[in-house]
């Protein structure tokens, strides 16, 4: 009898056990969904807040500015830093390849630079890809004007070979009375258009933490949103800094938590001291620089206009929200933007542009704007067409973004 009474206790020990095991998995799936469904409010009420910040700050300095190129939309050609040149953008009109080499050249009517309209660029303009086109789902299809972040860029750096920047493009005037084109072409360069009154190229990064893209990054959204707004949407989690902004230095003092770039890399400081000569420069966990020793966190890519954490790392064969398809395996690779970046409840940075007042915007749950890959996880669309025509099987990304205007 005791035998048979213990076995029964056993078994249903094991029985509650499983009970246990189960409920406890549908309140974490019920908490997953609950999370997933709180996100459009969480990004609705950070886009108000946002807008509301902005509000006041514009209200104390009489303007309203912040917008710039979105790093992976941006006017720069990177061609001189062993880049593929800018991304790739099409006409609104025929589809037509704008030039992804080149000086950009911004002018209100193409017709004025014969030899010269295919690197004219226009608001219109439909993003294609990075490199390729359809390797970023999530900006694909849209206006150039649209492809805008808060916050800060920079322009051509020094050496151009190691920072070709973001934002780069000369801006022409119209020709003088009488005549139908601009002078100086086929080039339209500093020659007939001198800098800096025409060459439109923000500061760029030169190796200091200064002029760190992070830094000035910071800088702007600093001067935009001031403090007491950076703390507010730092509590709501609608600020993600993913790097730090110091440049790695020799005979240096660091403590313990310090993040420092170099070489495109990025380290934590796991033990604090002083620092060597070399600099750290493996992906090791423990890497000995002096009496310092650093973590490795995660690389620059896209000739520095984006950043891979070492969490992030993992290449996938098909595209998923967040990912950008790396053009030398076709793999697919979660990025993320440099610095500090106003970003929604699913972490992925917004978009904001002007358009009739100051617009914010989310890509919303499935983290593109305009055209979804579909089941087969690839574009099929044409991003001159795709606002209105997708094709093959994508979807309708446009369901679920959330859009607001000041």
């Amino acid at each position: 009898m005791c035998m048979s009474h213990a076995a029964f206790t056993i078994i249903e020990m094991l029985m509650v056990v499983i009970i246990v095991l189960l409920l406890g998995s549908l309140l974490l799936v019920g908490a997953n969904i609950l999370s997933e469904q709180r996100k459009p409010i969480m990004t609705k009420n950070s886009i108000r807040t946002i807008l509301s910040v902005l509000g006041a700050s514009g209200a104390q300095s009489g303007s309203i500015s912040g917008t710039v190129e979105h790093p992976l939309a941006g006017s720069a050609d990177t061609a001189s830093a062993g880049g593929s040149g800018r991304p790739r953008f099409n006409r609104k009109l025929g589809g037509a390849l704008v030039s992804v080499t080149g000086e950009a050249l911004d002018v209100a009517n193409d017709a004025w630079i014969p030899g010269a309209q295919s690197r004219a660029i226009k608001a219109d303009d439909c993003y294609d890809g990075i490199v390729s086109s359809g390797d970023l789902p999530f900006l694909f299809g849209l206006e150039r004007k649209m492809c805008r972040i808060l916050g800060g860029t920079v322009g051509i750096g020094k050496p151009a070979s190691s920072y070709p920047g973001i934002t780069a493009f000369r801006l022409l005037n119209q020709p003088r009375p009488g005549a139908t084109t601009l002078p100086g072409g086929p080039n339209f360069d500093n020659s007939s258009f001198p800098n800096p009154f025409h060459l439109i190229s923000p500061i760029g990064e030169d190796g200091t933490s200064f002029n760190s893209l992070e830094s000035v990054q910071l800088r702007s959204l600093e001067s935009t949103l001031g403090t007491g707004g950076m703390d507010e949407l730092a509590r709501l989690g609608c600020i993600k800094t993913t790097t730090g902004t110091t440049i790695w230095s020799p005979s240096t003092l660091y403590n313990s938590g310090v993040m420092v770039s170099n070489a495109g890399r990025y380290y934590r400081c796991i033990v604090g001291g002083t620092s060597g000569t070399g600099g750290p420069a493996s992906t090791a966990d423990d890497i000995t620089d002096g009496a310092v020793h650093w973590s490795y966190e995660g690389a620059l890519i896209l000739q520095r206009r984006a950043y891979v954490g070492r969490a992030e790392s993992q290449l996938m064969p098909s595209w998923s929200a967040g990912c950008y398809q790396r053009s030398a395996d076709l793999q697919w690779q979660v990025y993320r933007l440099r610095g500090t970046v106003v970003v929604d409840a699913w972490g992925r940075e917004m978009l904001c542009w002007n358009q009739d007042g100051l617009r914010l915007a989310s890509a919303g749950k499935d983290g593109v704007f305009l055209c979804n890959p579909g089941p087969n996880r690839a574009i099929n669309s044409a991003a001159s067409t795709a606002q209105a025509t997708r094709g093959g099987d994508d979807l309708d990304g446009t369901v679920d973004n959330i859009v607001s205007q000041q």
